[in-house]
């Protein structure tokens, strides 16, 4: 069981709840997995329940935006969904509903007064400032009577206009109308000032520049909107959350702000993330590595501290001693990478003839130098000198993952590690067969069924190295460079490229998503004519690896590989290990 279906069973746990709360569980991913999700959530209550009806009372919903959320939220108990499915990007995008910016117009005239010319000019242009146009029931008239009608009573017109339906969700949401006297509407009570049509003609570009300054003011008043709705979720599920590991991204500007501990302060001036205080509780999912090193996985840890912090529901201490323990676990963690440093340098001066002076098998050599060193054997000043750099590993690893005097300090109070069990089923004959057998280097071109240790890796020809040579370069031109994006191909994917161009094709165009979580069309992945080298070199596309060109260049892996892998049955048939090539 993957680590999604042990997120819908927390999930699941949390439901019972929400529904007796009627804050829902919202679970958010990028965009390219939003089906994937609802899939497996279908099986999930269908396979994974010891009744598959256990769960047919939740109501589940995908939403597109946070009007949207605030809408479902405001609905009747009995129509309220309790699971709600959202993309990373759906709090970044733009005001689009033009109901809303409509609002926003008939809410900004509050505050000021016009004169005639300027009332009909902005009776006659609004469905254009806003993007209704299309609504050929909306005539100025009928703006006109909106926009001097209390927003409370425009569901009822709409209705009797036939523009909307009696049973709909409610047009205005109550948030807004709650928070009207608490939002800043300065700049678009001058906006409505400037509306196009009070002198002379209107031209397209005049009224292009006046619809773009009025998105652009309706924005302002959107994200002040959003940020003092008060709704509330039971539980936010954060998938592919590596993706907020850079505090500069937008999707980490959601959860977290550098002013954190000005916020905890009550500060003034600290900027307050759009989802702070929102969420009662969260659990974030990755499967991806931490490349550059634990400070990526502190930062996405201090995503917690943006957790609904009071209340029966809330964390046991303060979100000041919180982010103060974070600090201590970075502080451990440096701690044990720089023994992992020392370390490192001081096996780098051990010699071969040292631990393995005679011939014979160098693994039992090994073995047996380690055991006299580990033990009460006589030590040379080096080796007394690796002695204490591992024991120092072993030690600052210890109190980083686990500490039961400080475990808010540890990792293992705030990292749920998910590992697939190392065995598989035992066979009909009582032998135990492990999952994996781990063939490094050289080993992989051994096809026995033994599992030895290799020293040696795989020969790199002189046409195998130009890959990975290419692999470093691309990534050195992106470093330089302005391009956002990854190059798919530095990361060690020159070893399995065929393999990962299959993945890729498998998606469509939805390609990969960068750390806002938006998706990174074709062709983008890693722009500049110097890095599309790469894949003109190997005789591909950007993006695909379909070609009328000659095949791609042999990497060292090509070879042994598949013979590996083919000289094996799969563990349904034989009981026998997979493998992890």
């Amino acid at each position: 069981m993957g680590k999604t279906y042990v997120a819908l069973a927390v999930v699941a746990a949390a439901l019972p709840s929400a529904r007796e709360t009627g804050r829902p569980v919202i679970v958010m991913m990028p965009p390219g997995l939003a089906s994937k999700w609802q899939r497996e959530w279908d099986h999930f209550r269908a396979s994974c329940c010891a009744r598959p009806e256990a769960l047919s009372w939740v109501r589940d919903v995908p939403i597109e935006s946070p009007i949207e959320l605030i809408r479902k939220l405001e609905l009747p108990e009995n129509r309220r969904p309790h699971l709600i499915w959202m993309t990373t990007g759906s709090f970044g995008k733009a005001l689009e509903d033009p109901w809303i910016k409509l609002a926003f117009i008939r809410l900004a005239r509050r505050h000021t007064r016009m004169d005639e010319e300027t009332r009909k000019s902005l009776c006659k242009w609004a469905t254009s400032l806003v993007r209704l146009k299309s609504e050929w029931r909306l005539t100025p008239e009928l703006v006109e009577r909106l926009l001097t009608t209390e927003l409370e009573r425009w569901g009822d017109i709409l209705i009797h206009e036939g523009i909307l339906e009696a049973d709909g969700e409610a047009l205005v949401p109550e948030s807004l109308l709650e928070l009207r006297d608490k939002l800043p509407w300065s700049e678009l009570v001058a906006q409505l000032h400037d509306v196009p049509g009070r002198r002379g003609p209107v031209s397209e570009q005049r009224l292009k520049e006046s619809r773009q300054a009025f998105t652009r003011v309706c924005q302002g008043v959107y994200r002040a909107w959003l940020a003092c709705a008060g709704w509330r979720a039971s539980l936010l599920v954060l998938d592919e959350a590596h993706h907020a590991k850079n505090d500069s991204t937008r999707l980490a500007r959601l959860l977290r702000s550098e002013d954190a501990e000005l916020l905890e302060d009550g500060g003034v001036g600290a900027e307050r993330p759009l989802l702070w205080d929102k969420f009662d509780r969260m659990l974030l999912l990755t499967a991806t590595p931490f490349q550059l090193g634990h400070h990526e996985l502190i930062r996405v840890l201090r995503t917690f501290a943006a957790v609904h912090w009071s209340g029966p529901a809330a964390p046991d201490f303060s979100r000041e001693r919180f982010l103060t323990e974070l600090e201590e676990l970075e502080g451990r963690l440096d701690a044990n990478r720089r023994g992992a440093r020392r370390l490192d340098q001081l096996w780098g001066r051990l010699e071969r003839e040292r631990v393995a002076p005679g011939d014979g098998a160098f693994a039992v050599h090994l073995r047996e130098w380690w055991a006299r060193v580990n033990g009460t054997g006589p030590r040379s000043a080096l080796e007394q000198e690796i002695f204490q750099a591992v024991e120092d590993c072993r030690q600052s690893r210890a109190r980083a993952e686990s500490d039961p005097l400080r475990p808010w300090a540890s990792l293992r109070t705030w990292v749920i590690r998910h590992n697939r069990p190392t065995e598989l089923a035992t066979r009909t004959d009582g032998e135990r067969v492990p999952r994996r057998v781990v063939r490094p280097g050289r080993a992989l071109c051994d096809t026995a069924e033994r599992n030895e240790v290799a020293f040696d890796g795989l020969p790199l020809a002189t046409e195998s190295a130009l890959p990975f040579l290419l692999a470093a370069r691309a990534q050195g031109e992106l470093a330089h460079g302005s391009a956002r994006a990854r190059a798919f191909f530095a990361e060690g994917l020159c070893s399995s490229y065929e393999a990962f161009h299959h993945t890729r094709d498998n998606r469509g165009d939805a390609r990969d998503v960068d750390d806002d979580g938006v998706e990174v069309p074709v062709g983008q992945e890693a722009s500049g004519g110097r890095v599309r080298v790469w894949c003109r070199c190997h005789g591909t596309r950007s993006g695909s690896h379909r070609s009328s060109r000659a095949s791609p260049l042999r990497r060292p892996r090509d070879s042994p590989t598949p013979s590996c892998a083919l000289s094996w049955s799969g563990p349904s048939t034989s009981g026998r290990p997979g493998r992890k090539c």
